[in-house]
């Protein structure tokens, strides 16, 4: 190795301290966050066993959804609306038709 040169100094204890704060304050930030992730993670999971869980075949029929009721009825039609299927009205023979 090269040995360091004569007009190099240290460090500053003080410029040290404070790199060390800097990089041990990222390696605590990112373990929060892996925490954080394991927890929700976590609460996630919870209730979510799949070995318990019933399928619709076992499950009783007390369980099952009400029937639902009637359908709503429909509105009275009030008023005369256009036809609006997108036909073209049929023609009518006209009496006066050249061809009778």
């Amino acid at each position: 190795m090269t040995s360091d040169p004569v007009d190099n100094e240290p460090m500053p204890s003080a410029a040290t301290r404070n790199l060390f704060l800097w990089a041990s304050g990222f390696g605590l930030g990112a373990l929060v966050v892996l925490f954080g992730f394991l927890v929700l993670i976590g609460i996630g999971e919870l209730g979510q066993n799949s070995a318990s869980s019933k399928t619709p075949a076992t499950q009783s029929a007390a369980n099952a959804p009400a029937a639902p009721g009637p359908s709503p009825r429909a509105a009275p039609q009030t008023g005369t609306a256009p036809e609006t299927s997108g036909q073209a009205p049929t023609a009518q023979p006209s009496r006066n038709s050249p061809g009778k």
